[in-house]
């Protein structure tokens, strides 16, 4: 695949002046619809591993559109979400008021003023690395019961070589080099992960506020098209903190790729999820 020449010089890297954690909310509805869900199977195994019973108090830390909560609301759960943008609480507001057991806070997790009864469970998918990395185990451990539960999942697309990454590779790699950095490692939609330590496991022992930790893998596989692959992108904080004459150009040029190779492709998901029990 051909890659067309642009002049694409600057000398404005990412916008250090938004917040990375909350530009999700300037495209709430495009997240709500083009973020895909989890597989049934990771809430299977939360239900399993935690024992949560028929009616659990569950906390959402990064709640974001409800994808997580509308589970546990389906399933006769009262959860109370933690989001700090009102644009994505209000969408999981919205879906899931009807059911009287869901309700949602705007606050960040770190100031949280907490709740009156200890929670059976904390999740948190895709946003636990948006939360204060110094206080976030010694919030979760304060807001659960003894023998309550931290969850902490998310989706993460598997590695790829193939001829059509590469060339969207290509694209990126015309970026200004100040700019081009940022998306090591971060070119697919879902690409961050939600830990700071050498693992998982090892970041839920270094907090000790915790017992051992379990595991859970899950892949699957989805189609992603050209207008699919692109929405997804224009909700990642790392694009969307791209000046917007660079996004839109190297969007366009993502998009020609997909459709040079018929429009679509076909991506592995990994679901991963650690889960343990509150230390007394």
């Amino acid at each position: 695949m051909a890659i067309v020449g642009r002049d694409i010089s600057s000398e404005q890297a990412l916008d250090p002046a938004r917040n990375q954690s909350t530009v999700f909310g300037e495209v709430a509805d495009l997240y709500e619809r083009s973020r895909p869900s989890y597989p049934a199977q990771l809430f299977d195994w939360i239900s399993a591993v935690s024992d949560i019973g028929n009616s659990a108090l569950v906390v959402d830390v990064g709640c974001g559109t409800g994808k997580s909560s509308e589970w546990f609301v389906r399933n006769g759960h009262t959860v109370v979400g933690i989001e700090p943008d009102p644009r994505m609480a209000a969408i999981a507001s919205a879906k899931l008021h009807e059911s009287n057991r869901f309700t949602v806070e705007t606050v960040e997790f770190q100031n949280w003023l907490g709740l009156t009864t200890p929670a059976d469970l904390v999740i948190s998918g895709q946003a636990w690395h948006w939360a204060d990395p110094l206080s976030r185990f010694r919030s979760a451990h304060a807001t659960l019961r003894n023998q309550g539960w931290l969850c902490v999942f998310w989706n993460q697309p598997e590695g790829y070589s193939d001829e059509i990454h590469r060339d969207i590779d290509k694209v990126y790699d015309l970026l200004p080099s100040d700019m081009k950095q940022a998306f090591d490692g971060a070119r697919l939609p879902g690409s961050k992960s939600a830990i700071t330590a050498a693992s998982p496991a090892d970041e839920f022992d270094e907090s000790k506020c915790f017992g051992s930790v379990e595991q859970f893998n899950f892949s699957w596989d989805l189609e992603v098209t050209s207008k699919s692959h692109v929405e997804n992108l224009l909700t990642q904080s790392t694009h969307r903190l791209l000046p917007s004459e660079h996004r839109s150009w190297l969007l366009d040029g993502i998009t020609d790729v997909i459709n040079s190779y018929g429009g679509s492709y076909i991506q592995t998901f990994n679901t991963h999820a650690y889960a343990a029990m509150r230390s007394t």
